[in-house]
């Protein structure tokens, strides 16, 4: 295993060499893997959902509303301000 090292200020890349590890994958044994995981054990195929279902929103009548009547009283404040 190599560890390898850069860095954009510098002018060459650093590797440094780490040792050989040794990996076993179960060669000879019945089980596929090293997880360790039981072969009876399955995942589920559907994702449980944990939250609450969404609220139904509100209509979006009020709040245009609110912000129109915001927006005619900041043209009328404006006007006042350019008529003085």
């Amino acid at each position: 295993m190599t560890l390898h090292i850069e860095d954009s200020r510098a002018i060459e890349p650093k590797s440094i060499d780490l040792g050989v590890f040794q990996v076993n994958f179960n060669e000879g044994s019945l089980d596929a893997s090293n997880l360790g995981i039981r072969d009876d054990f399955k995942l589920l195929d559907i994702i449980t959902n944990y939250f609450p279902p969404e609220e139904e929103g509100k209509g979006p009548l009020i709040p245009m509303a609110f912000c129109g009547i915001l927006g005619v009283l900041f043209f009328i404040y404006f006007g006042q301000l350019m008529s003085n």
